[in-house]
């Protein structure tokens, strides 16, 4: 110690100065570099800050643009659903007057058409009825209303002048006799060959007696199958022989079916009196005599 002190002492004082300065530089001279690469640095961020801000700035200006035409649109759209709800709103309105005026008018209808029918109801009262014709009266003897002049009796009988197959027929004893197949009743198996009193209805129509309702037998011709329904007696006959009438007449009518109408098949048959005449059928004639003597 005492040694290094001891040179030191020797040595020169300006060797101690020179080394102090030059330390004294070096220090400076970091000092000063360490200036600039701060104020380097600093420039470096304010150059980037700069350009940030301005890239910052048009990135802004770009967002509020997009968010100012965005509102634009909202409130477009906003104007456009408030115009429509008012354009609903009044087309909802008409359609309530439109209704109200249609109910009106209805009712009105309705009124007035009570008040027609109240109307002719009253008028309709105070027309006198007009009392319906009587009846035509016709019948089979020589008189007026005899056959000979039934198309003069009435607009509806005018087939009986004017037509060519209309019944009454006169037979005359000249015409030739036809060929003609037996006509006859059959009875399915599984019915009677009776027909039920039961089951007739009897009806008067002034001019003859009906029994109805009968639905047997049945009765062949020309291939189809005729079911008879009813008969009727006509006094005097309704036909003639060689201008002569009996006593009473019998039409035995069948029915069958033939593509969807009807089709008839009357079967005539002439009675007169004898002293063979069954009591009940002789009480027929005679009652038959006397009502077409009243009438």
């Amino acid at each position: 110690r005492d040694m290094a002190a001891g040179e030191a002492a020797s040595r020169p004082p300006y060797l101690a100065t020179d080394r102090v300065s030059h330390q004294h530089s070096m220090a400076q001279t970091r000092s000063q570099h360490g200036r600039a690469a701060a104020l380097l640095l600093a420039s470096s961020l304010l150059i980037l800050g700069v350009v940030f801000l301005a890239g910052n700035s048009g990135g802004a200006a770009m967002l509020e643009e997009e968010a100012a035409q965005e509102s634009n649109s909202r409130q477009e759209a906003a104007l456009k659903l408030e115009k429509w709800s008012k354009q609903v709103d009044k087309m909802e309105e008409q359609v309530k007057t439109f209704q109200a005026d249609a109910n009106a008018k209805a009712v009105d209808e309705l009124v007035h058409l009570e008040r027609v029918k109240d109307l002719l109801v009253e008028l309709k009262s105070q027309v006198p009825e007009t009392p319906a014709p009587a009846p035509v009266k016709w019948g089979y003897g020589d008189g007026p209303n005899g056959p000979a002049h039934w198309g003069e009796l009435d607009s509806d009988f005018k087939t009986c002048a004017d037509g060519k197959q209309q019944s009454p027929i006169n037979f005359e004893l000249d015409i030739k006799e036809a060929a003609l197949p037996s006509l006859g009743w059959t009875f399915p198996d599984e019915e009677s060959p009776t027909v039920s009193a039961s089951n007739g209805r009897e009806v008067y129509d002034g001019y003859s007696l009906e029994v109805t309702h009968l639905g047997a037998p049945r009765l062949l011709l020309d291939s189809v199958t005729y079911t008879l329904t009813e008969f009727h007696l006509h006094t005097p006959s309704e036909h003639q022989v060689a201008g002569r009438h009996y006593d009473m007449e019998v039409h035995f009518v069948h029915e069958a079916q033939m593509e969807g109408r009807s089709q008839r098949a009357v079967v005539a048959a002439f009675f007169q009196q004898g002293s063979s005449t069954p009591a009940e059928l002789r009480a027929v004639l005679e009652g038959a005599r006397a009502a077409g003597r009243e009438a």
